[in-house]
């Protein structure tokens, strides 16, 4: 027979369908599905027992017959399948697993409801707070009375004066009279209930004093205070109501005050402060919602919060809030990070560093680590980790590592460089030229020479640490490589797909190859574990890297470089110098404009779309927060709760215990609110406490900036750079989440500020270096 006749008969099926269907119904065993409709049938288990019901009319193999019998034994009701305890076990773990995802779904669900329906609440039956700005002038031995309206139902009235007063002090209660016995100079406030009918005048508030620059008034910054008066019964009908004012200073004092009448009160605001922390940490530990909707909730949960107590800002005032600094600041560098990245300039140093390292692990994170520091004490943490993060996460692909260690690594190694020097964080920055001071500002020299000690023995303990904590380096490698790398490519086309609309036709058919190839990622996905592909070795590896990352134009590298010098410069003389008076954000912003000048681009769009706008909106939404939790006073209350506990221990000890006050809280409280307002109202704090305990202020300094800046690697919201170097990763299709950091992260923070504080206690209470 030949070849072609071969194959037309083997392609002729040995049997028609017809055929087939005649032998199915010459024979009589009875098939599983002719059993599944006797068992539903409710049939005697003694005809399925005894095999055929009727005789065979056509012969069945010895194969057809054990097959059948082994379908009536399996699909029998009397003789289930013996499941084995381990296999009970997996399946009710299961069926547990699967009610406790329903659970936490349904429990976010709840939560993030609850949330929008106070949002609504508060803000659809709220107005916004309406201040009576007056200017007046309190003349010596007179009253000056300011006359308020009573058409009100809110029974606490606020008062914010601004003029030339000093910093309240921790031992001087302003409800006291104190001042008046010591002389100090103050200025004091009161509200006055007048009757209408006998015009009697009677103090409905205990008089509030303040302290008041008297020696060189006109020659001070104004400051502003906030005076709450609280449970006041405002009657019209009965009587006529002014707020007095009176000093005894022998001068006259001008005040611009704002009043308002409100239902807040200062326990109240902290305890629903204290509640808003609470609901984003909850958010952001459990990863219920983007970090960016987080922050928005908390900030307009807040915002509502405030117009239920009739403290509801305007617009004017909530943008005001925004660090529009800080923000420019991340746009500028990433529209430079976005041009370079193009140019395949990153991809050339993480294969550089791999070859380098001969693919071992710890070498490549000593080069990094090293690397991170130093430039980190030169140029502004938030900098380094825009351009480090890119290489971090191409180096981790080449090694095979998982991503999260090699950036909890560069995160630790930028704060603790950027401890060093006033410029290296926004923190140290804010400390080291802050208003408070009394001589103005702290010198780079000064401040570099006191922290220094602290900066190289931290590094050298979070080395030790992190080189215990990964003793074993395989655990960084990344186990299922081949898992994440599937997942991170259905995050990055599910993120491309968000990227294009759905109008055109174009559009559209664009979206259908995008979820076929999602669909077809999925399947791989499914299909991983079956046939494991072998790791190539070394060499190999080094020569496809060497094959594929090539730079490629070089005079964009070198226009992206000149860029980045022209930052560096700038920050250093507006740092060192009164040359430059512009801000970090618009030197960041004139550098990107460099960049784009010189290399002409016309496709503007690629670039924009690198900017991690969800970041940025992140970092908006968290400084409003931090102001609403300063307008609730949560913050002050924090710091005059520091500020007595200070002041009611014994002088000997008052500084040893100042130190380690200020040095943990504001670690702890930067991990939980973030280092800039942490900066801010401590300064006020240790600069009364200085005065209240005749403390040297400088130690209290240096604890604060350690604080701030070592805290910051507690958690992913301690400090914007871990912010930003979150968003990045997260842009590129890598899940960094607080929990992934909070593992690594917290633990070096505790071994930081322990060495912190025996060099800070070594140096100024025993050897009183200050």
């Amino acid at each position: 027979m030949s070849r072609q006749n071969f194959a037309h008969v083997a392609e002729q099926p040995m049997y028609s369908n017809e055929n087939m269907k005649d032998i199915e119904s010459a024979t009589s065993v009875p098939t599983s599905a002719t059993i599944k409709r006797r068992i539903n049938f409710q049939e005697p288990e003694g005809r399925l027992e005894g095999g055929a019901t009727t005789a065979p009319t056509a012969p069945t193999t010895a194969t057809e017959t054990t097959q059948v019998e082994g379908e009536t034994e399996v699909e029998l009701p009397s003789r289930k399948p013996w499941i084995w305890p381990s296999q009970k076990l997996w399946i009710w773990a299961n069926q547990k697993r699967s009610i406790w995802q329903k659970v936490l779904r349904y429990t976010k669900m709840g939560i993030l409801l609850f949330c929008w329906m106070v949002i609504v609440v508060c803000l659809i039956g709220s107005h916004e707070a309406e201040t009576d700005t007056y200017m007046l002038t309190v003349t010596p031995g007179n009253a000056t009375y300011y006359a308020i309206d009573a058409n009100s139902c809110a029974h606490n009235l606020a008062l914010s004066m601004t003029g030339a007063f000093k910093i309240s002090s921790f031992k001087l209660d302003p409800s006291s009279s104190q001042f008046e016995r010591d002389g100090t100079p103050f200025l004091g406030v009161t509200l006055r209930k007048t009757s209408k009918s006998t015009n009697k005048q009677v103090n409905d508030t205990l008089i509030q004093r303040y302290p008041i620059w008297s020696e060189r008034m006109d020659r001070v910054d104004l400051s502003t205070y906030d005076v709450l008066m609280e449970n006041v019964d405002l009657d019209s009908d009965l009587y006529e109501y002014h707020i007095v004012f009176f000093t005894n200073v022998n001068q006259s004092l001008g005040l611009e005050i704002h009043i308002r009448t409100t239902r807040f009160t200062q326990y109240l605001g902290t305890v629903l402060g204290i509640v808003l922390l609470i609901i984003i940490y909850i958010l952001l530990i459990f990863d219920l919602v983007h970090r960016a909707l987080a922050g928005i909730i908390a900030c307009t949960l807040g915002i509502g919060i405030m117009g239920a107590l009739h403290m509801k800002p305007d617009l004017t005032t909530i943008l005001s809030w925004v660090d529009i600094d800080t923000l420019s600041s991340i746009f500028g560098i990433s529209i430079i990070m976005g041009v370079m990245a193009e140019t395949g300039f990153q991809d050339y140093l993480a294969a550089t560093s791999y070859e380098f390292a001969y693919g071992h692990i710890w070498p490549m994170l000593n080069v990094l680590l090293v690397t991170a520091f130093t430039l980190a004490i030169f140029y502004n943490n938030v900098l380094i980790v825009l351009f480090f993060t890119p290489i971090c996460l191409r180096i981790s692909e080449i090694m095979v590592l998982s991503p999260i260690p090699v950036l909890s690594c560069l995160i630790i190694a930028t704060n603790i460089g950027s401890t060093l020097t006033p410029m290296g964080s926004l923190s140290n920055y804010l400390i080291a030229n802050s208003p408070f001071l009394p001589s103005g500002n702290i010198g780079p020299p000064t401040f570099i020479l006191h922290i220094l000690p602290a900066t190289i023995l931290t590094a050298a303990q979070s080395y030790v640490h992190l080189r215990v904590q990964f003793i074993n380096s395989d655990k960084m490698r990344n186990t299922h490589a081949a898992e994440v790398s599937l997942k991170r490519r259905i995050r990055l086309w599910n993120k491309a797909a968000t990227t294009v609309g759905d109008i055109s036709l174009d559009e559209r058919g664009f979206h259908k190859t995008v979820s076929a190839r999602v669909r077809a990622l999925k399947k791989r996905l499914k299909r991983l574990g079956k046939m494991p592909e072998p790791r190539p070795d070394f060499r190999e590896e080094l020569e496809k890297l060497r094959d594929h990352f090539e730079v490629e134009r070089k005079q964009i590298i070198i226009i992206c470089c000149i860029s980045l010098i022209v930052v560096l410069l700038l920050f250093s003389l507006r740092l060192y110098t009164d040359l430059i008076q512009a801000s970090v954000g618009w030197i960041a912003i004139i550098a990107a404009l460099l960049t784009l000048s010189l290399i002409n681009m016309k496709d503007l769009e690629s670039v924009m779309s690198r900017i991690d706008w969800g970041t940025m909106l992140f970092i908006s939404s968290l400084c409003i927060l931090m102001n609403v939790l300063k307008q609730l006073a949560l913050m002050k209350s924090i710091g005059t709760a520091v500020g007595q506990y200070i002041s009611s221990v014994d002088k000997e000890n008052a500084l040893m215990v100042a130190i380690i006050t200020i040095l943990w809280l504001s670690a702890l409280l930067t991990c939980i609110l973030d280092n800039l307002p942490v900066a801010d109202f401590m300064m006020q704090v240790i600069v009364t406490l200085s005065g209240d305990q005749s403390l040297p202020l400088y130690p209290l300094v240096w604890a604060l900036a350690l604080g701030c800046s070592l805290g910051g690697s507690g958690t992913l919201i301690g400090a914007m750079s871990n912010i930003a170097c979150a968003g990045v990763a997260n842009k590129h299709g890598v899940s960094f989440t607080f929990i992934d950091y909070f593992k690594v992260g917290f633990l070096v923070m505790i071994g930081n500020l322990s060495v912190a504080s025996i060099y800070l206690l070594i140096a100024h209470v025993a050897f009183h270096w200050h």
